[in-house]
């Protein structure tokens, strides 16, 4: 892939990561209503038969800073374990201490996963941060290109710069599962590239670990910034997003939105463009209506599935307000549709769906390894699978929310996707 068009094409995306910092605030204070009046859009307000929107933006806001806290330990102790595999030459040369660093990563994983459906990808909410320090520097995929951190390798430079595409818990992934003996994987034969080939394998495990150090240090700094936001003894974007009463259903509105994540990147970027794209419209690398393992999430730690299990789980949280294991008690969306519908029914399905998308995840963990085989075609069982749970089970689930849920709540959907494909 050329370097060159990769940094082109990655220039847009920084700004607007820098841009959407100045504005994601605007969000919670541009519309005064009564609590339970929810605009229509038709020119008139409809009087909600549900009472505790406060509630219920209270238990979104603990849940998303409950996240950021989680995600801020979790890379902490992900750097303790790096650092401790890079250490020197002879625990380089660890496989020991490689698997205990690779295992950090796994454990740390699912807690991003969890927290990227609250602020990625234009959806969701949360406090100004400096210049480029939002969740998309924590993990810029599917932006990243190894190709562009293994120039850096082949320059010995471990400084990994501004562009979001070499660093975050995606270059992490590559640098750490890697093969320690692999060579570069650019569309070039640029002498220094070459060059870095021709490495022995210690050495060139000794540049990679020198650039995680600084990878996973920068993770944490923008982690723990962000945590910091939210914190009531900091920022106290907690405090800010509890006390939004004049904005109560433009705040319910950006939740909604942040739950949209799994609508937008699940379907489209970790499921559809491997696929070939043909139902999202969503162009795959090896190009239109082609199945492309290439494009697959986290290829190098083969767990693309556990990350759309994670976003699944986050999307479950949220919608009940909580812990699924105490529906019963708290305050969610659930609770919101039950009253609006005047009973259960519609409530209880899209619980169920979501159930059903976990239990068909963890299925396909089982068939699909297939997934991660980037220089081969996906077998026809595990595609058939992925093919039947994308039209079933998940489509059900996307599809209610958006579709049923949504107009019911008079609530809006993400701009944009109404004109989805799917």
């Amino acid at each position: 892939m050329n370097r060159q068009i990769i940094l082109k094409n990655i220039a847009p995306r920084l700004v607007y990561i820098v841009g959407f910092s100045l504005v994601i605030l605007l969000a919670l204070g541009s519309v005064s209503c009564d609590r339970n009046s929810v605009d229509n859009n038709s020119g008139s307000n409809y009087v909600s038969k549900f009472t505790k929107h406060q509630q219920l933006i209270e238990n979104s806001a603990d849940i998303m800073y409950a996240g950021y806290g989680q995600l801020a330990t979790a890379t902490i102790t992900l750097k303790s374990s790096i650092y401790e595999y890079c250490a020197n030459t002879t625990s380089i040369a660890s496989s020991t201490k490689r698997q205990a660093a690779q295992n950090a990563f796994k454990a740390a994983m699912p807690v991003l996963q969890h927290s990227l459906s609250h602020s990625a990808k234009e959806q969701g909410l949360g406090p100004a941060l400096d210049g480029e320090r939002g969740i998309e520097v924590v993990y810029s995929w599917p932006l990243t290109s190894s190709c562009n951190i293994d120039f850096k390798l082949a320059e010995n430079n471990a400084n990994p710069g501004y562009a979001i595409n070499r660093r975050g818990m995606d270059a992490l992934e590559y640098l750490l599962f890697v093969d320690p003996n692999s060579n570069h994987t650019c569309d070039s034969t640029e002498i220094q590239l070459e060059t870095f080939n021709a490495l022995s394998e210690a050495v060139k495990q000794l540049r990679r670990c020198n650039y995680m150090k600084a990878v996973i240090a920068d993770v944490v700094i923008t982690t723990n910034k962000i945590k910091e936001r939210w914190d009531p003894a900091d920022g106290d974007f907690l405090g800010t997003m509890k006390n939004s009463h004049l904005d109560v259903l433009v705040t319910l509105n950006n939740i909604a939105d942040a739950m949209y994540y799994l609508a937008d990147v699940g379907k489209e970027d970790k499921l559809d463009q491997p696929m070939g794209g043909g139902r999202t419209g969503t162009t795959p690398s090896c190009g239109t209506d082609a199945v492309c393992p290439a494009d697959v999430e986290s290829p190098n730690a083969k767990i693309s599935l556990d990350n759309l299990i994670a976003n699944t789980v986050s999307f479950q949280e949220l919608y009940y307000g909580g812990s699924p294991a105490n529906k019963a008690t708290n305050v969610g969306f659930d609770d919101w549709l039950i009253a609006e519908e005047g009973n259960n029914t519609l409530a209880e399905k899209l619980g169920t769906d979501i159930t059903t998308v976990l239990s068909d995840l963890n299925l396909l963990k089982t068939h699909c390894t297939s997934l991660y085989m980037a220089t081969s075609t996906v077998t026809s069982d595990c595609f058939t699978r992925l093919e039947e749970f994308y039209d079933g089970p998940f489509q059900n689930m996307t599809q209610s929310w958006r579709d049923d849920v949504l107009p019911i709540l008079r609530l809006q959907p993400p701009q944009g996707s109404l004109n989805d494909a799917d």
